[in-house]
Parts: structure tokens; sequence; C-alpha cells
């Protein structure tokens, strides 16, 4: 698999088998630095603790947005995310900010219950960065990653005519 596509999205779990290594970083090396492979960007997925998107120029880590909600669902969340790490791949965005817009996306599917229909609203979404960026802390993505991921998911809504 490593060898034939751009972009890989794995759980640490994933990654880890997949290479035979002990940390998901060096996993991730070792998936993005295979000869002849084709990988640009290499997406470990954390849960709850976020994710990290390696390239071969850098390593971006994002924390994961801290989703209120009455009954937190988690069907559906790594294909929302895939999905929007992919439209990022393909509108070439920056890869913090498809990170951050995939992180978003993964949370809003969260905050409802089941996958189908109830994955991630743009409105949910939407809320999320406004929320990440008013309170951007350690804890939660930087305000100017939640910009740019805001300004990427409004470029996609156009283009696809979601809103």
């Amino acid at each position: 698999m490593l060898d034939v596509v751009a972009v890989v999205l794995m759980t640490e779990e994933e990654i880890l088998a997949m290479t035979g290594a002990s940390d998901p970083a060096d996993a991730a090396q070792a998936g993005l630095h295979r000869p002849h492979g084709l990988v640009q960007w290499l997406v470990v997925k954390s849960g709850s603790r976020g994710s990290c998107l390696f390239t071969h120029q850098e390593t971006i880590l994002q924390p994961s947005f801290q989703v209120e909600a009455v009954h937190v669902d988690c069907v559906g969340c790594g294909d929302s995310m895939a999905a929007a790490i992919v439209l990022g791949f393909i509108c070439q965005a920056t890869p913090a900010a498809t990170l951050t817009l995939a992180n978003a996306v993964g949370a809003s599917t969260a905050m409802r219950p089941g996958a189908g229909r109830n994955v991630a609203s743009y409105e949910d979404t939407i809320l999320l960065f406004k929320h990440g960026a008013r309170n951007a802390s350690h804890i939660g993505p930087q305000a100017s990653d939640c910009k740019a991921a805001l300004a990427l998911l409004c470029r996609i809504a156009k283009l696809t005519s979601f809103t």
C-alpha cells in the first residue's frame, strides 16, 4: 500500500504493526522513506489526543478539538477525517490547515450519533473553528491554524456546493 498511494491515514497501532517500529514517529518516517514509495503525506491518528501529519519536509502535530456533547459517538470520525485530508491534499492546501480541518471534521462527527447522514455538518464544524480560534491554548489547535482551516473549509464548500 505505501508504494502506490500519495496519502496514507493510519492509527498509531496500524502504523506500528505495518512497519514493525516501536514509535509512531519512527514508523511514519519509515513509511515516507520507502524505496520507490509515492507517499507524500502520512497521517497518524491518535484518537482524542489528536493526530500528526508527516511530509518529507515537516511534521505537524495537532491536538484534537475538545468536544462538548451529551453523547460522544466515534462512528464515522475516521472516515470524515480521511475525507478532509484527501480534499486538502487535492486542493493543495497546507498540511497544517488540512490537518486542523480534518481534526475539526472528525470532532464534529463525534458530536452526532451514528454515521451516514449524521457525519460532520458544515455548521457544527464552523462552530468548532470559532470556539477553537477564540480559546486556542496548549490543549487545542492554534488560532492561526483554525483560521487557515476555516478558509479551506469555505473554499471546499464553494467548490462542492455543500452549504
